[in-house]
């Protein structure tokens, strides 16, 4: 019976359904991965545009605190030969210190990059030279947060301290500071503070230059 019923099949008609059967199945996978192969890349557009946005503003940040560092630096610079010899404007350049020692603050805006992690999106970006410079760089981040703290809290505890027990804040500021600059403590401040400027200055100038070159691989990733 079973091989009658077997002879009884039109194998071409049955090969021919399943033929159709599986053609369609396959056309409806390939539209599938083509529809989610366009809304991953529209979603990738998105990111790139934010994630340029982000490190645009970064960048901009961090050259407005760049250019301050640098000017407090050149102040500091100024202030060293005072310390060994008497010169002209003495009488007001102690006081212009503690304008001087007033350290920029910095946040990235990383809302992008970390909602590429959160959600695994990063998968999406399938340039490795890409993603490793994206995450490389806002980690580095850390390093500048680390040294921002530190100058905060270096004029806390001892910039800020200074000036509360150990100068006369009612003459000093009225040109009459020519005598802290005698003063060893002060001294050792000034020092401790050009240092920590020169490594913030480093910090920005590292942050900065990743964020460009990131800037420029995300341009090229299209």
């Amino acid at each position: 019976m079973l091989r009658i019923r077997l002879k009884s099949l039109n194998w071409r008609d049955l090969l021919k359904e399943l033929f159709i059967v599986v053609t369609g199945i396959l056309i409806a996978f390939a539209l599938n991965n083509w529809a989610q192969n366009r809304s991953n890349h529209s979603l990738l557009q998105d990111y790139r545009i934010s994630l340029q946005a982000d490190l645009a503003a970064d960048t901009v940040e961090m050259t407005e605190n760049l250019n301050v560092l640098r000017k407090n630096l050149a102040f500091q610079q100024s202030l060293m030969p005072h310390f060994y010899r008497e010169l002209p404007g003495r009488d007001t350049i102690a006081a212009s210190f503690f304008k001087r020692s007033i350290f920029p603050y910095f946040n990235a805006q990383d809302a992008t990059v970390n909602t590429l992690i959160n959600t695994g999106d990063l998968k999406l970006i399938k340039s490795f030279e890409l993603k490793k410079a994206l995450l490389d760089h806002y980690d580095k981040y850390e390093l500048l947060y680390q040294e921002n703290e530190r100058a905060e809290s270096f004029v806390r505890d001892y910039v800020a301290k200074y000036m509360m027990t150990e100068i006369d804040q009612g003459t000093f500021f009225q040109g009459q500071s020519n005598e802290i600059l005698k003063d060893y403590k002060f001294r050792n401040m000034a020092f401790s503070v050009y240092g920590i400027i020169q490594i913030q200055e480093k910090r920005y100038t590292e942050a900065l230059d990743r964020a460009r070159r990131v800037m420029t691989l995300l341009e090229a990733y299209k």
